[in-house]
């Protein structure tokens, strides 16, 4: 794994602080995963390392970080090929690097603040903070490549995910492939974001990644609150099928028999899995 001439595989899932240990390692084993990358973690990293490499391979290593106590990653590149470049308490940004390879990329995982406790206003607010930690982190390492994923805790229409100075991700391949949009004199990046197109049950897997049915007139269901936005740099390396919502490990199902998630079992999220053929 971790290769130049393979798929570029990545993971993300919200454990909801359930020990699933045994789906994260059918998981990466079914899907050849080179980085695993989990909010809400409880499982100890040196348990799941050890449940990773199994094989008794050293196939995975732990990407830790400083300061950032809400992601846990792991990866199948080397500490070194996996350096950290910018965090903070809710994002990790970290290059991969190949051996031999041309371009490196910028890897960067949110969990953001919760909806449950902050308002849209707030939320909006947040986007255009961690929104401005990307750039930076694009600017120390000098590129754009920048594959963003994580638990926003927001859709892909609300106000942080679309606004200029928030993550300016847009449903279009074509329009993101602008690079830029200027608003009032100025330029702000544009994301692609793919995750639109799987927001219905006329796609593979469940129509969201997150369910709740709220109490009053309004209610959506199925929320995606969990993300993967592209930059433009990359989207030559993106498809059709590129990303999924993943609602089984291959022996067990992450959905009760309405369809929901099991979070009792499970999570209440839906972990998403992107691949990049690079």
């Amino acid at each position: 794994m971790g290769d130049v001439d393979r798929v570029l595989t990545i993971l993300f899932w919200n454990l909801n602080k359930n020990r699933l240990d045994h789906s994260i390692v059918r998981l990466a084993m079914r899907y050849q995963i080179d980085v695993l990358t989990f909010a809400e973690s409880t499982i100890p990293s040196e348990r799941l390392l050890i449940a990773l490499n199994q094989s008794g391979e050293a196939t995975y290593h732990h990407a830790p970080s400083q300061g950032c106590k809400k992601i846990q990653t792991f990866t199948s590149f080397s500490v070194q090929n996996s350096p950290l470049v910018l965090e903070d308490d809710r994002l990790v940004a970290r290059g991969l690097r190949w051996p031999n390879a041309v371009n490196d990329i910028l890897l960067a995982v949110l969990h953001g603040p919760s909806r449950m406790y902050l308002s849209e206003t707030d939320l909006t607010t947040e986007s255009a903070i961690f929104s401005d930690l990307v750039r930076t982190a694009e600017r120390l390492v000098g590129h754009e490549r920048t594959v963003l994923i994580g638990d926003f805790n927001m859709n892909p229409y609300d106000t942080g995910m679309v606004n200029a100075n928030g993550f300016h991700g847009v449903m279009s391949r074509q329009i993101a492939l602008r690079r830029t949009r200027s608003v009032q004199h100025r330029t702000y990046p544009l994301f692609y974001n793919p995750m639109w197109g799987l927001f219905d049950d006329l796609t593979p897997g469940a129509p969201g990644t997150f369910y709740r049915n709220e109490p009053g007139h309004e209610s959506y269901f199925w929320h995606m609150l969990d993300q993967v936005l592209i930059r433009p740099a990359l989207l030559e390396h993106f498809g059709p099928g590129s990303v999924q919502i993943l609602d089984t490990d291959g022996e067990r199902s992450f959905l009760k028999e309405d369809g929901q998630p099991n979070k009792g079992e499970s999570s209440d999220h839906l972990p998403i899995l992107l691949r990049l053929n690079l």
